[in-house]
């Protein structure tokens, strides 16, 4: 039988450099080695391809770390947790907002009066995201634990909640102090930033359904849904950025319902902050703008600034005043 050995011949033991011998190796045993290791760098590859693939489709990402240690927590919500990136914090640090969201969740279902109906609604929107749920997780830039039951639940709770409070605290609704929502309105501040964190999204297109089926809403419908739920979005969110002059309608039919392409409620209202004209072409301006960094900045980099005035050559001058 062959032996092949990985030790180093002709070294001497007192080099510096010394290591001791691997164990030698027959032929077969080498063989299997090498097999095994390009069968688990073949895995790599693919998996390499997976992450490739889906960078194409993630809209829904991590902030990196770097930005995390300059700016600390400002990129975590501060009262309540949307999609899988923080559910492992709901029962601890955002406690008192899910179980506003199962209680918002449980209103929306009793207002169909009759069980058979509320049975129905929430059948179908388990089905819808179930269909959905292979789109839904390439949103995201991450892999999640939450599957299952779990998973199905963490969407379509979030998605009414949102939808919830979007439709009762819009800029133009009187809260009805009776009403069983009215108790979070003074958390609506908090909403504004923790709809628009980054990590804080669900993908629109799971919005729009379940938005659709709680409205009892049927595709063929002359109201379009995507264009309901995209101006109560912009009309809370407007509110919330105090721009009450924008005009929404103007922006929902020129900007965001025409594309249709929404990816989450920070897009939406990215997209409707940016012209219009730029969503269709980037326009071409005439000259280049040049970006001239603050004082404070050129010194740093060794940019000294001049004591003197710059002066026109007196031939240039006298040019001028002729």
């Amino acid at each position: 039988m062959e032996i092949i050995s990985s030790s180093h011949q002709g070294e001497s033991s007192t080099s510096s450099n010394y290591q001791k011998p691997l164990p030698e190796f027959t032929k077969e045993e080498l063989g299997l080695m090498i097999n095994k290791q390009v069968t688990k760098y073949s895995e790599e590859a693919k998996k390499l391809q997976q992450e490739a693939d889906l960078g194409s489709t993630s809209c829904i990402y991590r902030v990196l770390p770097r930005l995390k240690e300059i700016n600390g927590n400002s990129y975590e919500p501060n009262v309540v947790s949307i999609g899988p990136y923080y559910y492992n914090l709901r029962d601890e640090k955002f406690k008192m907002a899910e179980d506003y969201k199962r209680k918002c969740f449980g209103s929306m279902l009793v207002r169909a009066e009759q069980q058979v109906i509320q049975f129905q609604i929430y059948e179908e929107c388990l089905r819808i995201i179930s269909n959905l749920e292979v789109r839904i997780r390439k949103c995201y830039s991450e892999e999640f634990e939450v599957a299952g039951i779990e998973f199905l639940e963490m969407m379509i709770v979030d998605a009414c909640f949102i939808i919830e409070i979007i439709d009762m605290f819009g800029p133009n609704k009187e809260v009805d102090s009776s009403e069983s929502l009215a108790a979070l309105a003074w958390m609506v501040p908090y909403f504004y930033r923790d709809f628009l964190l980054l990590e804080n999204q669900i993908p629109f297109f799971v919005l729009d359904r379940i938005h659709a089926v709680t409205r009892t809403i049927h595709e063929g419908s002359s109201h379009s849904c995507f264009l309901d739920l995209t101006y109560a979005a912009l009309e809370f969110f407007k509110n919330g950025m105090k721009r009450l002059d924008l005009d929404i309608s103007d922006i929902t039919s020129m900007n965001v319902g025409e594309t249709n392409q929404c990816l989450h409620l920070l897009d939406l209202v990215r997209s409707s902050l940016m012209p219009f004209y730029y969503k269709r072409q980037r326009p071409e301006f005439p000259t280049e703008t040049t970006f001239i960094h603050c004082v404070s900045k050129l010194r740093l980099a060794g940019i000294g600034q001049s004591s003197q005035s710059p002066q026109l050559p007196r031939s240039e001058i006298q040019e001028r005043c002729d």
